[in-house]
């Protein structure tokens, strides 16, 4: 059994997110991946208007899901649910999908669907690069809240991910 992890949006690092769960993991003979999303920054290219999206997005955790054969469980939180439903489609190995607060969209429903007319108040949108992130003054208000403080320094001391797109 293997375990792969898919973070949700606005997020760099995503393995950083998963790290305390996959050491239990491992600890326990259980082996996870978190595959990067190219959309957050994390393949190379920033995200935005004429960056990565959705579809490799879906390639990358597809890919992942692949490169196993052993029996798979997916675990995925926010906007890796939408991600997740699209890349485990048909994949074989794949045995449960697990979400954390994910949005899973019928087909042809857009995340925008999902919130209200205004953009949620933790974000800093930048329309002319077509980009988003967390503010980072809330970062650990809004996401880290129930951390340990040691997490929450390190955490807000690095990106929390300003390329989504």
């Amino acid at each position: 059994m293997r375990i792969v992890f898919v973070h949700g949006a606005c997020v760099r690092d995503g393995s950083w997110w998963w790290h305390r769960t996959a050491e239990s993991l491992r600890e326990r003979g259980v082996l996870s991946v978190a595959p990067a999303l190219p959309s957050c920054g994390e393949a190379g290219r920033p995200g935005g208007r004429d960056g990565p999206g959705l579809s490799e997005d879906v390639a990358a955790v597809r890919q992942a899901l692949l490169d196993s054969d052993e029996p798979t469980v997916v675990v995925a939180h926010s906007y890796g649910g939408v991600v997740t439903a699209e890349a485990a489609a048909g994949v074989g190995s794949v045995r449960h999908l697990v979400m954390i607060s994910s949005y899973l969209p019928e087909v042809g429903q857009s995340l925008s669907d999902f919130g209200g007319s205004s953009p949620a108040p933790f974000l800093d949108i930048d329309s002319d690069a077509g980009t988003f992130g967390v503010r980072p003054e809330l970062l650990v208000d809004v996401f880290l809240q129930d951390c340990a403080p040691r997490s929450r320094r390190r955490r807000h001391t690095t990106s929390p991910g300003r390329a989504c797109g």
